[in-house]
């Protein structure tokens, strides 16, 4: 039944103005009834979702220095349809989409912009991302290449001391808002990995692990 409804899941945040928008860093997701309503929208030209109405948006909020993303765009087009972001965070109020890396968020360095214009307190710690997780922005060649190791090693890693399992992490490809574990957090980043993306195949002594 879901199917048949417009849909549009994210990640909220909210403008300076009141509106709700879904980050485009952590990626929206449409549904078909959604996609179809926003196509037919944009054949009239007195709707908010005409392409002369949006590139009128974006040039005044440009003027005012204000956000012009396409996220808030395609959301203001959306709400004028009565489409709003949807309650996307699991049961326990964990996020499922992220605007920044896994190392960003389990170490609460989100930029302050994020923390500003968040729908909602941003959890801290290892609480901060759901298990069922669909994306991550900011993951960078680097990002990737140590997660990936990191879980496709996890068994023999829970052997290494902090400064080996940072062996494992590239010196470079972070980006301009990657995070890059350091000797001091690799540990948290390691159980945050395994807690939240591969939680079905957990160490039996994962609560009380410690690296040496």
């Amino acid at each position: 039944t879901s199917m048949l409804m417009p849909m549009f899941l994210g990640r909220p945040l909210t403008d300076p103005h009141g509106t709700i928008f879904n980050s485009g860093g952590a990626g929206y997701i449409l549904s078909r009834p959604a996609l179809l309503l926003a196509a037919d929208a944009q054949k009239d030209t007195r709707k908010d979702c005409s392409v002369d109405l949006m590139k009128q948006f974006r040039k005044k909020q440009k003027s005012k220095a204000a956000l012009t993303g396409d996220d808030l765009i395609v959301a203001r087009c959306l709400s004028s349809l009565g489409v709003v972001p949807m309650e996307t965070r699991d049961q326990t109020g964990a996020d499922r989409f992220h605007a920044f890396d896994p190392g960003a968020m389990v170490l609460n360095r989100a930029h302050s912009w994020y923390h500003d214009y968040s729908k909602y307190k941003i959890q801290p710690g290892l609480s901060c991302c759901s298990a069922g997780s669909i994306s991550f922005h900011y993951v960078e060649e680097g990002a990737a290449k140590y997660i990936d190791t990191f879980l496709d090693n996890q068994t023999s890693f829970l052997e290494l001391s902090n400064k080996e399992l940072l062996e494992y992490v590239p010196t470079k490809g972070f980006g301009g808002f990657g995070t890059r574990p350091s000797a001091g957090n690799c540990e948290e980043i390691f159980k945050f990995l395994l807690r939240k993306m591969k939680p079905g195949i957990l160490p039996p002594n994962i609560d009380s692990f410690s690296l040496k």
